[in-house]
C-alpha cells in the first residue's frame, strides 16, 4: 500500500497526467519514438514500466578533441599533397628531354677543382724536383716530401716517374699546337721556319727540365719520343710539320709533301736537341744556327722542283720511318691533299 499510495501521489503532483499516461500506452506518441523518428534510429523503443513518465534521450554532440583530430588529419593530408605535387614537378624531365642532375652521397664523381688543383700542384713539384736533381735522382717519395703530401696520395694522380714525363709530353704538344694554329698561309719554308720558331717559345720555360730529360728522350726504349707510349705528342708536333708543306702556296704532290714534312719534323727535333745541349751564353749557338736554316731553305726549295730531288726525298723518309717511326706507311691522314 504504502509504493502504490506514493507512486498515486507521484502521478497525481504531475501537471498532465492524463496526457502522459495516454502517452505511454501509445508509445507511438511518446516523445522518445518522435525523436528516435527524428534521429533515423530504427531501435525498438526502451519500457519504462516503472515510471509513468517518458525519457527522451540526449543526442550526444561530438567533443572538441575528435573535432581537433580530424581537423589536424585533414591538414596534414593537404600540406603532403602539395609538397608531393611540388616533388612530382621537379622529376620531371627538362626540355631537353634528360632529368635534372642530383647530386648523390659520397665523393663526386670525375675530376673535381679540388682535386685539379692537388694534381697540378704535385706535377709542378715534380717538375722542379727533375730540373734540380735530374730524372734518376728523383724519386717520389722526394715529390711527396717537398709537396708535403702522402706518397699515398701522390700516387693518386702520378703512380710512376713516367707518368709525370708523360703529363709533360702532353702539356707541352697540346700547348704547341694551339699556338702553331695561327700559322698563315706562305711558303713551305717560311711556315716550316714559324713552326720551328714557335716551337722553341713553347719549349723554353721548361728548357732545364728537358735538358735533364735528355737521356730519357733520346735513349728510354719506354718512355723516348718514338715509342708506343708517346706516340700521342709525336703525332701532333708531326701533323703541324706536315700542314706547314702541305698547306702552302707552293706545296709539292702529296706523296712528296708528306715525305717532306716528316723530314722538316726530324730536323726540328735536331734543332731542339741542338738547344737543349747548347752551352754557349744566352743559347748564341742556337740562334746562329736558326739564321744558317733560314738561309739555306730557299736553295733547299728550288732543289725540290728537280725530279730526283723528289725522288730523294721520298727515299730518305722511307728509311726514317723504317729507323724510327712505328708507321711504315707514308701519311695518308689526308687523303684529299
Amino acid at each position: 500500500m504504502t509504493g502504490s499510495s506514493s507512486r498515486d501521489k507521484r502521478c497525481s503532483d504531475h501537471p498532465d497526467f492524463s496526457r502522459t499516461f495516454a502517452k505511454q500506452i501509445d508509445p507511438s506518441h511518446s516523445g522518445e519514438m518522435r525523436n528516435r523518428r527524428r534521429l533515423g534510429c530504427r531501435a525498438a523503443a526502451r519500457s519504462y514500466s516503472g515510471d509513468c513518465t517518458a525519457r527522451t534521450p540526449r543526442r550526444r554532440e561530438p567533443s572538441v578533441r575528435l573535432w581537433a583530430r580530424s581537423t589536424f588529419a585533414k591538414l596534414s593530408q593537404a600540406c603532403f599533397n602539395i609538397i608531393n605535387m611540388f616533388t612530382e614537378n621537379s622529376k620531371e624531365p627538362d626540355s631537353r628531354g634528360t632529368a635534372p642532375n642530383r647530386r648523390r652521397r659520397g665523393r663526386p664523381r670525375g675530376r673535381t677543382a679540388q682535386g685539379a688543383a692537388a694534381r697540378l700542384s704535385l706535377y709542378n713539384t715534380a717538375i722542379e724536383l727533375i730540373a734540380e736533381r735530374g730524372y734518376q735522382a728523383t724519386t717520389l717519395r722526394d715529390v711527396a716530401d717537398r709537396a708535403r703530401v702522402s706518397v699515398g696520395l701522390l700516387y693518386r694522380y702520378f703512380p710512376s716517374k713516367r707518368a709525370v714525363v708523360l703529363a709533360l709530353y702532353d702539356e707541352l704538344s697540346a700547348k704547341y699546337a694551339a699556338r702553331a694554329a695561327e700559322m698563315k698561309s706562305a711558303k713551305w719554308r717560311d711556315r716550316f721556319m714559324f713552326a720551328l720558331t714557335t716551337s722553341l717559345q713553347v719549349l723554353s720555360p721548361h728548357r732545364s727540365t728537358l735538358a735533364a730529360l735528355v737521356s730519357v728522350l733520346v735513349g728510354d726504349a719506354n718512355e723516348g719520343l718514338f715509342t708506343s707510349t708517346t706516340a700521342f705528342s709525336r703525332q701532333r708536333v708531326h701533323e703541324v710539320f706536315h700542314d706547314a708543306v702541305a698547306g702552302a702556296t707552293d706545296a709539292p704532290r702529296p706523296e712528296v709533301a708528306a715525305a717532306l714534312g716528316r723530314l722538316l719534323y726530324l730536323v726540328h727535333l735536331a734543332i731542339i736537341l741542338w738547344w737543349l745541349l747548347d752551352k754557349s751564353p744566352k743559347q748564341r749557338a742556337t740562334t746562329s744556327l736558326m739564321a744558317l736554316v733560314r738561309r739555306a731553305l730557299p736553295a733547299c726549295a728550288l732543289t725540290l722542283r728537280l725530279p730526283r730531288a723528289h725522288a730523294f726525298v721520298v727515299a730518305g723518309d722511307k728509311l726514317f720511318r723504317e729507323a724510327l717511326f712505328d708507321d711504315p706507311e707514308p701519311h695518308k691522314s689526308r687523303p684529299g691533299i
